[in-house]
């Protein structure tokens, strides 16, 4: 019955998103908060649900280990609320409006890209997105062009404060070139104000198939996120929907972390000192797509470790939750 429902809801979102694409062409400014709406639809079911059909969850199939349940589905959580981001700005990457860049001569060094009353279309889409899905932990969008060259940031303001005009050193550049895909780059500390964000980056093509010998590379479209945000909107869901886990907030012993494939902390539930996530053996299982429970010792002290992936097209990131044993 369970399964039948997952089929009935997948067959549908896909052919909703199907036509909300076709639709970004003609209206993307409603077609931004429509997309949204569908993906997050989506995820509130796969949240409240308490059995994930194997062919739908991003994992092995569900354990009776509370522990490992537990991160599982906050590793769902967390993967859904990514791919909510990357749904809109992917939808919206395809805009003409977004794609189209008429003043690439207009490019300013001391600016770090185009005055802010020039491509005013792109700049009210990106600011569209930051002020409608606030939820989503959207902290600026930029646009780059094919040789990682800033062209525009949203807010204006962050594109003043950059101290730099090019970003093709960037690891989510290079990946979302490389692969042709949405990519997810490794925590790193914004030169704007020193907070630690993420990047989701779009590659942008004359062409819709990106693999097209014919096609050229026009930019990408960037969201620079609030990860903790995330991290801990997806923490705040994993109480609120399941009673049982509620003593968490009273348990000082339990210890939850998001980490980024190079063992960068992304969010933290309650406070840890901990050495390199990158020698525990837990955390190289759950980037290897791996989940589970092991001990192992940290910071000298002897730990229970549970673990589970979050995968993101070729990026998996680790969540772990880590147990003093007494």
């Amino acid at each position: 019955m369970l399964n039948n429902l997952f089929v009935i809801l997948f067959v549908i979102s896909f052919l909703i998103i199907t036509a909300t694409t076709t639709f970004c062409f003609r209206q993307p400014e409603q077609a931004i908060a429509q997309v949204t709406t569908i993906y997050s639809a989506q995820s509130m079911v796969m949240n409240k649900s308490t059995t994930i059909p194997q062919q739908y969850n991003i994992t092995s199939p569900i354990t009776n280990d509370e522990n490992i349940l537990k991160i599982k589905f906050l590793a769902n959580d967390i993967s859904n609320r990514i791919n909510t981001i990357a749904s809109i700005l992917e939808n919206t990457s395809k805009v003409s409006a977004v794609k189209n860049i008429p003043y690439a001569n207009s490019i300013n060094k001391t600016l770090h890209g185009i005055p802010d009353n020039l491509d005013t279309a792109k700049r009210k889409i990106a600011q569209q997105i930051i002020l409608q899905h606030s939820n989503s932990s959207f902290v600026s969008i930029a646009f780059l062009l094919s040789n990682g060259d800033i062209y525009m940031v949203e807010p204006y303001d962050r594109q003043l404060k950059l101290p730099i005009n090019n970003l093709a050193y960037r690891d989510y550049f290079i990946g979302a070139v490389t692969t042709h895909k949405p990519y997810l780059s490794q925590v790193f500390t914004t030169p704007v104000n020193g907070s630690n964000v993420a990047t989701i980056s779009i590659p942008i093509y004359s062409k819709l198939n990106n693999y097209n010998s014919n096609a050229s590379l026009i930019g990408t479209w960037n969201g620079i996120i609030n990860i903790n945000s995330v991290f801990q909107q997806a923490i705040n869901d994993e109480l609120n929907n399941f009673p049982k886990n509620k003593n968490m907030s009273n348990n000082y012993n339990e210890h939850i972390f998001l980490v980024d494939d190079a063992g960068n902390i992304a969010g933290q539930y309650n406070q840890y000192n901990t050495k390199f996530f990158t020698d525990l053996q837990s955390f190289k299982d759950a980037i290897a797509g791996k989940y589970g429970s092991k001990v192992e010792t940290e910071n000298n002290i002897k730990t229970m470790i549970f673990y589970n992936p979050v995968k993101f097209y070729s990026t998996t990131w680790a969540v772990l939750l880590i147990k003093s044993i007494s």
